[in-house]
């Protein structure tokens, strides 16, 4: 708003003075289009101004931004905790819902037993003390997204003998979780800001696939995560991100 009254301002002005000017050369065609470009001129200027003000000083509408990739915690020797970084690029101080929007299993993207209770709200690590995310920082925030979980049943003559992992929503572990398998589970993460309605969502979906393996004292089973722009299409359609999204 402050750049738009401000380049109001320098129209006004640049009108009076080519105005003032138009009169002492009685060239009213001239002074005209001399007064519109002189005034196009000062509007951009305030604008470009104005712009990088509030970038420096980090006032203006957050814009929430979710990383393109998750990163990989260990909880316990059968467990592992998945976390997604969050940021805020635009101005102001935002502490955002982070929540499961949506969860889809397999190539034919089947919903699961649960979905008719999403969303799943996230909840942050200290509850106590929850994040204002800003410009300034620069580092952002990390929020869990799913668990794995395994059971060790029995060592074998080779190897030790797990149960199939099982996915589990943070926070909703009773309500949400389900087998992980090759073909994979595809979930949503959301990022919203419900006292900002003018702050638009940021979302990402997410695919978790678990690969068995033969191995000696050491798990039978491998992880891989993926992250799409919008929601999968089934089996080969899949719409793939292959390079991280522009900030």
């Amino acid at each position: 708003m402050r750049s738009i009254r401000d380049g109001a301002v320098g129209f006004v002005a640049a009108i009076i003075a080519l105005l003032v000017q138009t009169y002492a050369r009685a060239d009213v065609i001239g002074a005209s289009w001399k007064a519109l470009i002189v005034g196009i001129i000062f509007w951009v200027a305030a604008s470009l101004i104005d712009r990088r003000l509030a970038s420096r000083s980090g006032s203006g509408k957050p814009k929430l931004r979710l990383d393109h990739e998750l990163n990989l915690e260990d909880i316990d020797t059968y467990a592992w905790r998945f976390r997604l970084r969050i940021w805020n690029t635009g101005g102001g101080a935002v502490t955002p819902e982070v929540r499961v929007a949506d969860c889809l299993v397999g190539d034919a993207l089947n919903e699961t037993p649960f979905s008719n209770r999403l969303p799943f709200l996230l909840p942050w690590s200290n509850p106590s003390s929850l994040p204002r995310l800003t410009r300034q920082h620069t580092a952002g925030e990390t929020i869990a997204v799913a668990i794995v979980r395994s059971t060790r049943l029995k060592d074998g003559w080779m190897a030790i003998q797990y149960a199939k992992p099982t996915f589990f929503v943070p926070g909703a572990e009773d309500d949400a979780r389900l087998v992980l398998t090759e073909e994979g589970i595809y979930f949503k993460v959301q990022a919203i800001c419900p006292d900002r309605p003018d702050v638009k969502p940021a979302e990402r979906w997410f695919r978790l696939q678990g690969f068995e393996h033969q191995g000696v004292n050491r798990d039978q089973f491998q992880m891989k995560s993926e992250s799409y722009h919008r929601r999968p299409k089934p089996a080969s359609q899949l719409n793939r991100l292959t390079t991280p999204p522009v900030p």
